[in-house]
């Protein structure tokens, strides 16, 4: 599934959440009752923030924004 990197924001300013693939690694940007919540599958540990732009500016793959990476990025489900 395409999707552009403004598009995956207004998903998530709806409230949506979506799974993806990088580099062979599955990660997941879920909604909480408490903001945001970002994952790397098969590991324990995720990171939550309080809102969008904050996940948006402080999170990295490989030591870039997902801004930076989004057009490698394969989309797999979004909710």
């Amino acid at each position: 599934m395409e999707l552009t990197y403004k598009k995956l924001i207004d998903y998530l300013n709806m409230g949506r959440e979506v799974e993806f693939t990088y580099k062979g690694e599955q990660y997941s940007i879920t909604v909480t009752p408490d903001g945001f919540s970002f994952c790397k599958s098969n590991s324990d540990q995720s990171e939550n923030f309080q809102t969008l732009s904050n996940l948006l500016d402080q999170i990295r793959i490989d030591d870039q924004r997902l801004e930076e990476i989004w057009s490698d990025v394969q989309v797999d489900v979004v909710y």
